[in-house]
């Protein structure tokens, strides 16, 4: 499922785990105050799709794993969550 397909859900969330994989930087970014478990709730993106979505989420690629971020119309917020880099 993409959170961005049809329509965006506030607040969008973002982490990054530690790169595993060639193909993968790490990051998940979802929409929506719920978080699923389901196999099927994130699925891969695109830079340049993101781009065209919800660009205001470039800005955060940046960060090194073990960051958050959220941020609705009015709301942002940055940290770091150690338990990240635990995989």
């Amino acid at each position: 499922m993409n959170t961005f397909a049809k329509e965006l859900l506030w607040p969008v969330n973002g982490l990054r785990h530690p790169v595993k994989a060639v193909h993968s930087a790490g990051w998940y970014i979802w929409g929506g105050e719920e978080f699923s478990e389901a196999s099927d709730f994130f699925s891969p993106l695109h830079i340049h799709h993101l781009l065209e979505t919800m660009p205001k989420v470039l800005q955060y690629l940046g960060l090194a794993p073990g960051w958050r971020f959220l941020f609705d119309e009015t709301y942002e917020d940055v940290w770091f969550d150690e338990s990240l880099l635990i995989l």
